[in-house]
């Protein structure tokens, strides 16, 4: 027999439900569901000419996600430099000072990285993590 959700239903909530009590199609989404997360950054203010990012990984219902994940940045500035360091929250893998630096989350998925530019200009930030999603955060330089 099909499951019914009925109307202001948390539908996540309800397959959840249904795949705890073993339903084979439940149990599937819900391995789906449970590998979609995604980056959620946001940008403070410029700070002598360097731009902090912090970023949080979270489901596809907006709940924090815990557990160190995989964070490739990409700088792509319009004329200037864009060089990504760490900024605090993870740890650096590869590639500081440039503009491409792979980071590891901390293990409540926070990460933060500093975006430098001399120029006052726009900069695009690409974070791709390791499940393939990709977030993308315009910068504006003064």
């Amino acid at each position: 027999m099909p499951a019914f959700f009925g109307a202001g239903n948390n539908a996540l909530a309800n397959i959840r439900r249904l795949a705890a009590a073993g339903d084979n199609y439940a149990t599937a989404i819900m391995a789906l569901m449970d590998n979609t997360y995604y980056l959620s950054m946001t940008a403070a203010a410029e700070a002598g000419k360097a731009i902090k990012v912090s970023g949080q990984v979270k489901d596809l219902c907006g709940n924090t996600v815990a557990g160190v994940k995989n964070v490739l940045f990409t700088s792509k500035p319009v004329a200037g430099t864009g060089n990504l360091s760490d900024g605090g929250n993870g740890v650096a893998v590869s590639g500081a000072a440039s503009t491409s630096l792979w980071m590891t989350t901390d293990s409540a998925g926070l990460v933060q990285v500093d975006v430098a530019n001399a120029n006052a200009e726009s900069n695009l930030l690409k974070a791709e993590l390791d499940n393939g999603t990709t977030e993308i955060i315009v910068l504006t330089f003064a």
